[in-house]
C-alpha cells in the first residue's frame, strides 16, 4: 500500500497530466478554429477581388455608355438644328409659291384681258 503522501504526489501527478492533455485538446481545437478562419478570410478576399474586378467593368462599360449617350445627344442636337432650318426654308418656300400663285394669276389675269382687247 502507498502512503499518503505518495498518494498525494501520484493524484497530482495525475492532475498534472489530465491539465495538460486538456490544454492540448483545447489548443488543438483553437488552432482548427484559427485555420477555419483563415480559410473563410482567404475565400472573402477572393469575392471581394472578384466583386473589385467586376465593379471596375461595371464602371468601363458605364463609362463608354455614357460617352457614347453624350455622342447620340450631340447628334440629336444637330439634327434638331437641321430640322429648324429645314423648317425656316419651307416656311420662306412657302411664302414664295405664294408669290408665285399671285404673280401666275396676275399673269393669266393679264393674258386674258390683252386677248379680249
Amino acid at each position: 500500500m502507498l502512503t499518503s503522501d505518495l498518494k498525494d504526489f501520484v493524484e497530482k501527478v495525475q492532475n498534472f497530466f489530465n491539465k495538460n492533455i486538456n490544454k492540448h485538446i483545447t489548443s488543438q481545437q483553437v488552432l482548427n478554429k484559427h485555420n477555419k478562419l483563415l480559410d473563410l478570410k482567404r475565400d472573402l478576399m477572393n469575392k471581394l477581388w472578384s466583386a473589385k474586378n467586376i465593379q471596375a467593368h461595371i464602371d468601363s462599360e458605364t463609362s463608354t455608355v455614357n460617352a457614347q449617350i453624350h455622342e447620340l445627344s450631340l447628334q440629336i442636337d444637330d439634327l434638331k438644328s437641321v430640322v429648324k432650318k429645314c423648317d425656316v426654308q419651307k416656311l420662306k418656300l412657302k411664302a414664295e409659291c405664294a408669290d408665285w400663285a399671285q404673280q401666275s394669276k396676275e399673269l393669266i389675269s393679264a393674258l386674258a384681258s390683252s386677248k379680249v382687247a
